[in-house]
């Protein structure tokens, strides 16, 4: 792009001669820049909504196995152990009443 700036120490002013194609130039610019901007999107938004299907399954996966481990675990509903209570006779808690 040819572009002359003149300024002038007398008077101050200032002059700026564009070349013939600069109007040209400028708008295939704006283009590349639409374009870039267009292509952008449509690849990003997707793979943004991919992130976050992918996050959420993961957070999923992980709440319900926690879940699932706390009933397996002493206490929970699916122990498989019986309800029983062993009471020690020795125990200074009881009293030690047999």
């Amino acid at each position: 792009m040819l572009r002359i700036t003149t300024i002038t120490p007398e008077s101050g002013t200032e002059r700026t001669v564009r070349g013939p194609f600069a109007l040209l130039i400028w708008l295939a610019w704006a283009l590349v820049i639409a374009l870039g901007v267009v292509v952008a999107l449509v690849l990003l938004v997707p793979l943004a909504l991919l992130a976050l299907v992918i996050g959420l399954g993961a957070w999923l996966y992980a709440r319900l196995t926690r879940a699932l481990r706390r009933e397996h675990e002493p206490n929970g509903v699916l122990d498989g152990r019986r309800n029983v209570r062993v009471i020690d006779p020795d125990s200074p808690r009881d009293g030690g009443e047999a």
